[in-house]
Protein backbone atom coordinates (compact mmCIF):
# COMPACT_ATOMS: atom_id res chain seq x y z
CA UNK A 1 0.00 0.00 0.00
CA UNK A 2 2.78 2.34 0.83
CA UNK A 3 4.69 1.53 -2.52
CA UNK A 4 1.21 2.50 -4.65
CA UNK A 5 0.76 6.05 -2.63
CA UNK A 6 4.62 6.69 -3.62
CA UNK A 7 4.18 5.71 -7.01
CA UNK A 8 0.80 7.89 -7.61
CA UNK A 9 2.62 11.22 -5.88
CA UNK A 10 5.32 10.77 -8.26
CA UNK A 11 3.26 10.19 -11.33
CA UNK A 12 1.07 12.83 -9.79
CA UNK A 13 4.32 15.26 -9.64
CA UNK A 14 5.38 14.36 -13.12
CA UNK A 15 2.04 15.36 -14.69
CA UNK A 16 2.41 18.35 -12.95
CA UNK A 17 6.19 19.37 -13.81
CA UNK A 18 5.21 18.78 -17.58
CA UNK A 19 1.89 20.94 -17.17
CA UNK A 20 3.94 23.78 -15.71
CA UNK A 21 6.40 23.16 -19.03
CA UNK A 22 3.83 23.43 -21.17
CA UNK A 23 2.03 26.29 -20.27
CA UNK A 24 4.11 28.64 -21.41
CA UNK A 25 5.25 27.55 -24.72
CA UNK A 26 1.35 27.39 -25.97
CA UNK A 27 0.78 31.14 -24.68
CA UNK A 28 4.12 31.66 -26.58
CA UNK A 29 2.61 30.33 -29.50
CA UNK A 30 -1.15 31.53 -28.95
CA UNK A 31 0.77 35.38 -29.04
CA UNK A 32 2.69 34.57 -32.43
CA UNK A 33 -0.49 33.60 -34.14
CA UNK A 34 -2.36 37.10 -32.58
CA UNK A 35 1.00 39.05 -33.66
CA UNK A 36 0.77 36.86 -37.23
CA UNK A 37 -2.85 38.46 -37.28
CA UNK A 38 -2.05 41.93 -36.75
CA UNK A 39 0.98 42.39 -39.01
CA UNK A 40 -1.26 41.09 -41.87
CA UNK A 41 -3.94 43.71 -40.84
CA UNK A 42 -0.89 46.09 -41.05
CA UNK A 43 -0.90 46.92 -37.12
CA UNK A 44 2.86 46.57 -36.84
CA UNK A 45 3.34 48.81 -33.82
CA UNK A 46 0.89 46.04 -32.44
CA UNK A 47 2.66 43.37 -33.71
CA UNK A 48 6.05 44.57 -33.08
CA UNK A 49 5.12 44.38 -29.10
CA UNK A 50 4.05 41.24 -29.14
CA UNK A 51 6.97 39.82 -30.93
CA UNK A 52 9.07 41.48 -28.65
CA UNK A 53 7.36 40.23 -25.79
CA UNK A 54 8.17 36.88 -27.16
CA UNK A 55 11.33 37.20 -27.89
CA UNK A 56 12.43 38.84 -24.54
CA UNK A 57 10.10 35.02 -22.95
CA UNK A 58 12.18 32.64 -25.24
CA UNK A 59 15.38 33.67 -25.51
CA UNK A 60 16.02 30.40 -27.54
CA UNK A 61 14.69 28.24 -29.74
CA UNK A 62 12.33 28.23 -32.74
CA UNK A 63 9.65 30.29 -30.90
CA UNK A 64 12.60 33.33 -30.56
CA UNK A 65 14.09 33.13 -33.89
CA UNK A 66 10.08 33.67 -35.62
CA UNK A 67 9.47 36.50 -32.69
CA UNK A 68 13.02 37.83 -33.82
CA UNK A 69 12.25 37.50 -37.39
CA UNK A 70 8.57 39.39 -36.75
CA UNK A 71 10.22 42.14 -34.81
CA UNK A 72 12.21 42.57 -37.71
CA UNK A 73 9.84 42.59 -40.56
CA UNK A 74 7.43 45.10 -38.27
CA UNK A 75 10.31 47.88 -38.20
CA UNK A 76 11.12 47.01 -41.28
CA UNK A 77 7.50 48.01 -42.42
CA UNK A 78 7.08 51.08 -39.91
CA UNK A 79 10.52 52.08 -41.61
CA UNK A 80 12.41 51.71 -38.38
CA UNK A 81 16.12 51.08 -40.18
CA UNK A 82 19.05 50.48 -38.12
Amino acid sequence: MRDYKRAVYILFSIIVLIAMCAGPVCADEDQLKSADNLYRTRDYAGAEEIYRDVFINNKKGPLAERALLGVAKSDYKMKRYF
